[in-house]
């Protein structure tokens, strides 16, 4: 059954009535949708006036059509960018109706099933046990992942169904997926049970179950046989590459294992607390097993995490990083997250953007339904290539693989920011803080977006928000940013001389200072901030090209330089 549809860069999901563009949802109102949806039905056909108003008006008389189905077919075409005159999609028959007149693409021609692992039940009903129960479920998002022919949802956007009392078909729609794959699992010492059932959405139908009891050491032989059994009742074409893997997973150290379950709970909390007890437990892991590939990588990750935003000195997160991914391919190279972990090192750490770009293109080999490499090679592209179209495909296929994660959500709204899609920031920024109230990550890409827009007013709102939920650094000279674009220059001069007491006692990005000497026309100051970013390989340096805050420099010969220098201009 075809519920999704593709035309040029769009999709459309018939099953849910949604429109997207490279991934991103497209606000599209019902009656638009639905003749969207009749032309879409027969590509190359006319459909006339009379049958769109029997479909979209059956039984309303009193329905001024003519002006409705204009107004409808108006607000179509603005979303899709096209128009009569020189239409690339929709047609106009003068006095008879419309066609269709792209190409289209269904899901099912594309050979690709959508699928979501759910966080498999913790029948020990302990919370201290839930992070076996979730590792089950990551490891199967992970292992499914690597099929080609799969697309396999992130572990965030699954987390937020987890003790739901939705049903399934109400997951799948959400989650724009073709089947589920739920279970359960029970460890007891070194014996571990696991149940698990896969259900097609629509219609709702049991595909395939089992039940499997075994040794803790050996899960991933187990999760392998999930996985392929999973695979066949999707009908995935699986490799000769798939098959072997599946089939002959080494088996684990279990202490080991255990304890690399535990760092990857915490570690999910993207919070400088559940990194550091994720570390902790990445140290036990290593000790109770040298050779704990998947403990190294996410090791890499959490360095880099820390040195990002300046829990670490830079330079000495970024070393240890790039000898932990190292590890970790050494001792097994089809690991995908060491792989973006190295991209990363390369690109932030030593600007050698050529080995940046291929380790995040081995990443994708590996697993394509990695949403996380997907959002670092938009980031890449939009900041250091200068790719704005390629940067905006890769944040729409990251944002399909996690359609509900905070992370990802902000993430392509910084990308947005970047690509200098203002519009489109603030409205990703707000979709992801009706998601999540809280996210203070949110209201950051919000006033971007809006300083984009140069809506200081609506800037100053969503700093002033993400200044109550976390008061750090980059939200004080956000918002003293603000103060000194809009005249209010006592303000912004005394949240600097709070910055600078704050740097004698704890890092401050040289990035947050110098944006905001930037504003208050200090252009000295600022380049001589930004050279010694440049210096020590800040990362944030790469914010240099595309943050609308640093526009203020762009008539300066200096920022040129500087661009070349990070290898932005020839």
């Amino acid at each position: 059954m075809v519920n999704r549809i593709h035309f040029g860069g769009f999709e459309v999901d018939l099953s849910s009535g949604q429109l997207y563009k490279r991934g991103l949802k497209i606000s599209l109102q019902e009656k638009s949708f639905q003749v969207l949806a009749s032309l879409l039905e027969q590509p190359g056909e006319v459909v006339t006036r009379q049958e769109l108003k029997l479909r979209l008006w059956p039984e309303d008389v009193f329905v001024d059509f003519d002006n409705n189905l204009n107004t409808a077919i108006a607000r179509l075409r603005d979303a899709l960018g096209d128009s009569a005159e020189h239409p690339r999609f929709i047609e106009t028959l003068s006095k008879r109706g419309y066609r269709f007149i792209a190409g289209v693409e269904s899901s099912e021609s594309r050979g690709e099933s959508r699928l979501a692992v759910l966080i498999f039940e913790n029948l020990n009903h302990d919370p201290e046990q839930d992070y076996f129960a979730e590792g089950v479920s990551d490891a199967l998002i992970t292992e499914l992942g690597r099929i080609r022919s799969l697309r396999v949802v992130s572990r965030q956007s699954v987390l937020r169904f987890k003790n739901t009392k939705k049903g399934l078909s109400e997951i799948a729609r959400e989650l724009r997926v073709d089947a589920l794959l739920e279970g359960c699992a029970l460890h007891s010492d070194k014996r571990v049970r696991v149940s698990a059932q896969l259900v097609r959405a629509k219609p709702e139908q049991h595909l395939w179950a089992q039940s499997y009891e075994f040794e803790l050491g050996d899960v991933l032989v187990v999760q392998g046989q999930i996985a392929q059994s999973v695979a066949k009742a999707v009908e995935a074409a699986l490799t000769p590459g798939d098959v072997a893997r599946l089939m002959h997973p080494r088996p684990v150290n279990a202490q080991a294992h255990l304890a690399y379950l535990k760092a990857r709970h915490h570690w999910g909390a993207w919070s400088r607390d559940g990194v550091g007890k994720a570390l902790r437990y990445l140290n036990e892991a290593i000790q109770a097993d040298p050779r704990s590939a998947t403990a190294y990588s996410m090791l890499s990750y959490c360095m880099i995490v820390l040195g990002y935003w300046g829990h670490v000195p830079q330079k000495e997160a970024y070393a240890k990083a790039k000898e932990a991914a190292f590890k970790a391919l050494t001792l097994d190279d089809q690991l995908c997250d060491a792989h973006t972990a190295l991209g990363v090192v390369h690109w932030f750490g030593e600007l050698d953007l050529e080995t940046a770009e291929r380790q995040f293109q081995r990443a994708l080999e590996i697993n394509p339904s990695s949403e996380f490499a997907h959002l670092m090679q938009a980031s890449f592209y939009v900041t250091m290539r200068g790719g704005r179209e390629r940067a905006l495909e890769a944040a729409g296929r990251a944002l399909d693989l996690d359609p509900l994660s905070v992370n990802t959500n902000f993430g392509v709204a910084w990308v947005l920011v970047f690509a200098g899609e203002y519009d489109r920031a603030v409205d990703q920024s707000l979709k992801t803080i009706e998601l999540y109230p809280d996210s203070y990550f949110a209201q950051q890409t919000l006033g971007w977006g809006y300083i984009g827009l140069s809506d200081y007013e609506g800037a100053a709102r969503a700093f002033q928000k993400a200044l109550d939920l976390a008061p750090d650094a980059y939200t004080i000279s956000s918002l003293a940013y603000v103060h000194a674009c809009t005249g209010r220059r006592e303000e912004a001069e005394a949240m600097l001389g709070d910055l600078l007491k704050k740097s004698a006692t704890e890092i401050v990005p040289d990035i947050s200072l110098a944006v905001l000497y930037a504003a208050l026309g200090d252009r000295d100051r600022a380049f001589e901030l930004l050279e010694k970013c440049y210096r020590e390989r800040d990362p944030h340096l790469f914010w240099l090209p595309v943050q609308p805050g640093f526009r203020l420099l762009r008539d300066d010969p200096r920022y040129n330089h500087l661009l070349r220098l990070i290898k932005f201009l020839p």
